[in-house]
């Protein structure tokens, strides 16, 4: 049996590293995290599960800026720049949301898009 202490530990954890580490890593840690949460006792389960649900939200709202970056990094690739001005203030935007390591994934593509911007192409 798992005491609820552990549990918030890895909440914890996962929580402050969330501008840190990837959403992989932070996918990996939150099945620890619920295998964790499963392990304890029917009772303290209910009186945590508003920290599970935390948790899942912030990898939720990170998996969606993941996804909008991607998408709007594709949509700018190809096209008139001047339509897509609109699409290059969201992709900063959600691109600001995702962790640093996340970030490092996307920054060669941000770059290329801006220089596009640059030349006016």
């Amino acid at each position: 049996m798992i005491f609820a202490g552990k549990f918030r530990v890895k909440a914890k954890e996962i929580m402050n590293q969330q501008e840190i580490v990837s959403i992989n890593q932070m996918k990996r840690d939150y099945k620890e995290l619920y295998a964790l949460f499963d392990s304890l006792p029917q009772w303290n389960q209910r009186k945590n599960e508003d920290i599970l649900h935390e948790v899942r939200k912030v990898i939720e709202a990170q998996l969606v800026s993941e996804k909008k970056v991607q998408s709007l990094l594709q949509q700018l690739q190809t096209g008139n720049i001047e339509k897509h001005r609109n699409s290059y203030g969201d992709l900063h935007v959600h691109y600001r949301k995702l962790s640093s390591d996340t970030q490092k994934e996307y920054y060669t593509g941000l770059v290329e898009i801006r220089d596009r911007f640059e030349r006016g192409m």
